[in-house]
């Protein structure tokens, strides 16, 4: 007798948290729905995941930001039986005052971070009548003062209170929620035209690996808190980057 399959859906899966994600449930026997806007890579991971774990993954290329890439996945969403996972992981970033950025930019990212995640958590609830989990991937951002990234940090302030909310709701079903929130990751993200990130400048002991953020976030859900801040090291600053010192030493900055 064939175990039956188990079946999770990860966003933003063409590269990083996303991707690592969907290596890492692919070890465990799920197969993975990627989706993201980039096709060609979504296919080329599909394979290797075919090939390395003896998965059946779909791809399913959609941009999320859009009402009819949230469309599409929602059709797919229509026709699958069961689901065991989600994971809400695709956004992006953009660094800069809130006064001179891209307005569109903003509206974008606020669908891609709170549209897309709310209505895919309200399409697969009802899929999961057997129990399984969400994961919100939220930032360290959205715990600390962030000027220069408002929007970005607000949106992701906007998953960890929907998370902690929507996991006293659906506890009892036997399914677990996760807000999770990285620190520096080494991605793409800072990497893009919009972002000017200047990467040299942060010291090499605050970065984390995808696969490291990924394996303490699956290790964590369901017996720690809800918001989930992944290594020792990015939950200290997010406590000092919160006390009075840290608020004077903004203040004489400015100063």
């Amino acid at each position: 007798m064939t175990k039956e399959s188990r079946i999770a859906i990860v966003t933003g899966a063409s590269s990083g948290i996303g991707e690592a994600y969907a290596r890492k449930l692919s070890s465990r026997n799920y197969d993975v729905t990627l989706i993201s806007r980039n096709e060609n890579k979504l296919k080329g991971l599909a394979d290797e995941l075919n090939l390395f774990y003896g998965v059946s993954p779909v791809v399913l290329s959609a941009n999320l930001a859009t009402t009819e890439g949230l469309r599409r996945v929602g059709d797919y969403i229509s026709q699958v039986g069961k689901i065991d996972g989600l994971v809400n992981s695709a956004g992006f970033g953009i660094h800069g005052y809130f006064s001179s950025v891209d307005l569109q930019k903003s509206l974008d990212m606020i669908a891609l971070h709170i549209t897309a995640p709310t209505y895919l958590c309200k399409l697969v609830l009802p899929k999961m009548e057997n129990g399984g989990f969400i994961i919100n991937i939220s930032s360290v951002a959205s715990l600390i003062p962030s000027p220069g990234g408002v929007v970005y940090s607000a949106t992701k302030s906007y998953l960890n209170e929907f998370s902690k909310s929507l996991q006293e709701e659906v506890r009892e079903k036997g399914i677990d929620v996760q807000a999770l929130c990285p620190g520096f990751t080494h991605t793409n993200f800072h990497n893009t035209q919009e972002y000017n990130f200047q990467k040299p400048k942060i010291p090499d002991w605050l970065w984390m690996s995808t696969e490291e953020v990924v394996n303490k976030s699956l290790e964590a859900l369901g017996n720690k808190k809800v918001i989930y801040v992944p290594g020792f090291k990015n939950r200290l600053l997010v406590k000092l980057m919160n006390t009075r010192l840290s608020s004077l030493t903004r203040k004489l900055k400015k100063s």
